[in-house]
């Protein structure tokens, strides 16, 4: 493609830019008129007028608009040439990592799923959450999910801060962080005004539904095993004994009151969010050619239009063609001629 852009391309730019002169119009195929010869000049200043550029050899004359036109496959191909290119070094260069990070935790990125031969991880950045949340619907139905993430240097000082959610990401650089997925890894506790401990939970998925369960031993009169579950952040807490059945509900920051003995308070969920984090050198690169393509096809748009004209000893003879929008081409043709010939007879 490029050998091709060199070798056919752009010469044939060039030729279109040559001055072609014919001392026979027939061998032209278009439209063809004839005008006194005293309307040489008229015909030429209308021409300008249509922003037509001019060229004249003796008693031949030449006359070109919309060179730009010509330019569209040229641009096609060397944005075509940039997407290689550009999709190259990201192949080559780039990498996604996936990652699964607790709220307040500082992370690299290290779990790579995809990675190129020459990549390279930044040694130099950290990541850390500083918060996670999620918003539900009217009908307790998770709405977007929240993480508020600092991009960190070697010294813990914070060059970035942003807060991301689905469709917005973080972006540094040739870096970008997506949020992607969430999780409750456990529960803090805190057992007769106590010191906290923390209870984990794990993911239960049935019927396209998401619950956390988990279990607690308690110490008090006799050795207890309860069970919890949890079903979103809104705080719904369902506490069980060991024959499954359903001693209290209640919410997070609640006692939980057992034998008028233990109380239990849950203090707070310890969430985790899921980010990937994805690096492509050549992303520019790419998103250069998507411009030039667009340039492209706006330039596809124009007309390139060709008009010549000989003096015979009487009268002027004109001809002229288009590569698209003939019937443009023609409507404007008639109206230089017109023109001409209103200024010819004054």
């Amino acid at each position: 493609m490029f050998s091709c852009t060199l070798s056919v391309q752009l010469p044939a730019l060039r030729r279109f830019r040559r001055w072609k002169f014919y001392n026979k119009l027939t061998k032209i195929k278009g439209i063809e008129k004839k005008l006194p010869l005293n309307a040489t000049n008229s015909f030429t200043y209308q021409l300008n007028f249509f922003n037509y550029h001019i060229f004249r050899q003796g008693r031949k004359n030449y006359a070109y608009s919309g060179l730009l036109g010509r330019v569209g496959p040229i641009v096609v191909h060397a944005s075509m040439i940039l997407l290689l290119i550009g999709s190259t070094i990201g192949s080559f260069g780039g990498y996604i990592a996936q990652e699964i990070v607790p709220r307040g935790e500082i992370f690299h990125a290290q779990n790579l799923i995809k990675f190129g031969s020459f990549t390279t991880i930044p040694q130099d950045i950290s990541w850390r959450v500083n918060d996670f949340w999620i918003t539900y619907t009217e009908t307790l139905k998770t709405n977007q999910f929240y993480s508020d993430l600092s991009l960190l240097d070697t010294f813990g000082n914070e060059i970035k801060r942003k807060t991301i959610f689905v469709n917005e990401p973080f972006v540094y650089n040739s870096i970008t962080v997506y949020q992607t997925d969430w999780d409750i890894v456990g529960l803090k506790l805190q057992q007769n005004n106590k010191t906290l401990t923390q209870v984990p939970l794990k993911k239960i998925t049935k019927n396209g539904r998401k619950f956390w369960f988990g279990s607690l031993l308690i110490s008090d009169v006799q050795q207890r095993k309860l069970s919890l579950l949890i079903n979103d952040l809104q705080g719904n807490i369902y506490l069980y004994d060991e024959s499954g059945k359903l001693l209290h509900e209640g919410i997070l920051g609640e006692k939980f009151l057992l034998n008028n003995e233990t109380n239990l308070v849950f203090t707070d969920f310890l969430t985790s969010t899921g980010l990937q984090i994805k690096e492509d050198p050549g992303i520019r690169t790419v998103y250069l050619s998507f411009l030039f393509l667009i340039i492209s096809v706006y330039a596809s748009f124009i007309t390139y239009s060709q008009i010549w004209c000989t003096e015979d000893p009487k009268i002027l003879s004109l001809t002229g063609n288009s590569n698209r929008a003939v019937l443009f081409f023609q409507t404007e043709f008639r109206k230089i001629i017109n023109q001409t010939s209103k200024k010819a007879a004054e």
